[in-house]
């Protein structure tokens, strides 16, 4: 399940 790595990678890029 990459994609669902890639979208925590995302959201705490975001977030940080």
């Amino acid at each position: 399940a990459a994609e669902e790595w890639k979208y925590v990678a995302m959201v705490m890029d975001h977030i940080l």
